[in-house]
């Protein structure tokens, strides 16, 4: 690993104004980062003509740099696999302008969940009409030269994909070149991956990796030190596969022993600092 692979992100943030969280961000030692378009830094839908220009501005005063923009699915009114023909319509209109937005500040992927099914649902309808929907992303994706990236979960309520294999099963059933891979450190131990497993799927094409701590039998993304996962452990399994691609620092808001987002610089700080003083 080296310093250009490390990645902040703004998410432990929501509860802050951007700009704050961009100064924060700069404080610690970012360049590039993942940038979740949530409320109230950027949400897609909701932001006024001349706010994509504010935010570029607001990033090259910072020598800030989006390697991957991030749309908010679970928290929202989006699923990409929804049975209802209008829900699936507004949920690839809005992964529509995620593309759009990414190609103006110049990043190179747009990351989201693929959709989910309901409780009673049988998890193969819902996978066939999220390839539907990244279907139709991905010519999109290709015309603006954006890569997609799709995560995956251990429960088919907040994501239909389950394991690498499955996201790469149906980037591949699509076809082109719009799709890259990503894993997340938490949902790897969840859904029984090892780094080997997931570097043999996605290969060369592993863009992402979301990288948090967790407490053992907990989904929670901590800061890095805050859980007990073998950190320098799946580090080293990356760095012997020959990863390349980005680390992104993903919390997600602990309340023990504090809250993130009403103390995001403690928990991004933690983690910056376990990083940096590895390299």
């Amino acid at each position: 690993m080296v310093r250009s692979q490390v990645v902040f992100s703004n998410y432990p943030y929501h509860k802050m104004s951007l700009r704050y969280t961009l100064d924060s961000l700069k404080r610690l030692g970012a360049e590039k980062i993942e940038f979740v378009a949530c409320e109230p830094h950027f949400y897609v839908d909701d932001v006024a003509s001349n706010e994509a220009f504010v935010l570029k501005d607001m990033l090259r005063e910072r020598d800030l740099e989006i390697v991957c923009l991030t749309a908010p699915c679970n928290e929202y009114p989006i699923n990409l696999a929804s049975s209802n023909p209008i829900t699936r319509k507004r949920s690839v209109d809005y992964i529509v302008k995620h593309i759009q937005y990414a190609n103006h500040f110049e990043a190179p992927a747009v990351q989201f969940v693929a959709g989910e099914a309901t409780l009673r649902e049988e998890r193969d309808e819902a996978m066939k009409r999220a390839v539907e929907s990244l279907a139709y992303l991905a010519d999109i994706a290709a015309g603006y030269g954006v890569k997609l990236l799709n995560s995956y979960a251990d429960s088919k309520l907040i994501n239909v994909f389950s394991s690498a294999e499955e996201v790469q099963k149906a980037h591949e059933s699509i076809g082109g070149n719009a799709f890259a891979g990503m894993t997340d450190t938490v949902f790897l131990s969840r859904c029984g991956e090892s780094v080997k497993d997931v570097m043999e799927t996605f290969g060369r094409e592993l863009y992402l990796v979301e990288f948090a701590d967790c407490k053992r039998g907990s989904g929670m993304h901590l800061a890095l030190t805050e859980g007990d996962m073998d950190i320098d452990g799946i580090f080293a399994d990356f760095d012997a596969a020959g990863y390349k691609g980005y680390y992104s620092l993903n919390m997600r808001g602990s309340r023990e022993p504090y809250l993130y987002e009403e103390e995001p610089e403690r928990c991004m700080r933690t983690a910056a600092e376990y990083l940096f003083g590895k390299l």
